[in-house]
């Protein structure tokens, strides 16, 4: 395998900072990657790291030979959620929250999300911070509005996520125990709302949580908690950094700015653009249930394999002029 010219360490805080050009040589040479500077939480030799967007497709659709259920984190053991299950059980629990997001429902959502966000820079003044302002509380509003939870609540599911999503990075032994203290309120709180639908469901996200039994999917106690977290951590750190990483390359892009303006109709593509650019899920572990071949590399069972979403979102071969 060829050496690349530059130090590669996926996990490093340091090598992720500026990653770009260590991505592009490996897309090129060496787009499955053996990084041994890399222990996971479960393999202390190092970690295959996937930087094309076609193998990182072909890992993501064969979940026989890559299985997410021994984690999707590289730094932690997973949760029972449905992110860490493989199929038929991540469908069928996917599916239970995927009803509150037909093309129907979210419509549905839509004078809600214009109001807060009028509510927002109306309170922001004339010159604001867009992340403080706007893109830190707005998800945590429609979240909170999914969640048919008290509005003066919504400050405190907000610290909670911040202070989980934070504890899941390497973090000082110091700052361990005020993330268990955050995930044991959210555990509370949480719980509470679960009593209260098991009593009287509703038709918010986590009243189908409860009643999921209905569509086959046995929900107890704990695995609501987990998925509750997961919507709540989830929902609000990926849609933080869509917002404010977009408008970040709007501001650097006034030309792409001024057309959005002159055209809304651009609005779809340019959403996914800045899905595509800001990449807000930098990657997902998975691990090999038996030996293959991977690319040219021979991968043996048990050894764990990193999708890279930034270099895959950024491929030569897919995306015409991937880094403007």
């Amino acid at each position: 395998m060829p050496h690349p010219p530059m130090p590669v360490s996926f996990l490093d805080p340091e090598f992720q900072a500026n990653p770009f050009a260590a991505y592009r040589w490996l897309r090129r040479h060496a787009p499955i990657y053996w990084d041994a500077n890399s222990p996971t939480w479960d393999d202390e030799r190092g970690v295959w790291g996937v930087t094309s967007y076609e193998h990182i497709r072909t890992v993501s659709l064969d979940q026989v030979t890559f299985t997410s259920t021994q984690g999707s984190r590289v730094d932690a053991p997973p949760v029972p959620s449905m992110i860490n299950r493989d199929e038929p059980e991540h469908l069928l629990r996917r599916g239970v929250v995927r009803k509150r997001f037909t093309p129907q429902s979210v419509r549905a959502f839509e004078p809600f999300i214009r109001k807060a966000v009028r509510t927002l820079i109306s309170n922001a003044g004339t010159g604001f911070d867009f992340v403080e302002k706007i893109a830190k509380p707005l998800p945590m509003m429609v979240i909170g509005h999914l969640f048919d939870v008290p509005e003066a609540d919504h400050g405190k599911l907000l610290d909670w996520s911040d202070l989980i999503a934070t504890g899941m990075s390497n973090q000082p032994a110091s700052f361990e125990e005020k993330v268990r203290e955050a995930v044991h309120q959210f555990d509370a709180y949480i719980s509470e709302c679960y009593r209260r639908r098991l009593r009287t469901p509703g038709n918010d996200l986590l009243s189908a949580l409860v009643v999921a039994r209905e569509s086959g999917v046995l929900m107890e106690h704990k695995d609501f908690l987990h998925e509750a977290l997961l919507l709540l951590v989830g929902g609000d750190e990926t849609t933080r950094h869509v917002a404010s990483g977009g408008l970040d390359a709007l501001l650097a892009n006034p030309d792409s700015m001024v057309r959005l303006r002159q055209d809304l109709g651009l609005l779809d593509s340019a959403i996914e653009e800045m899905l595509r650019w800001v990449c807000p899920v930098k990657n997902i572990k998975r691990t090999a249930t038996r030996d293959v071949t991977l690319g040219e590399r021979f991968v043996r069972a048990g050894d764990k394999v990193l999708l890279l979403y930034e270099p895959g979102n950024r491929d030569e071969s897919v995306f015409r002029d991937p880094d403007f």
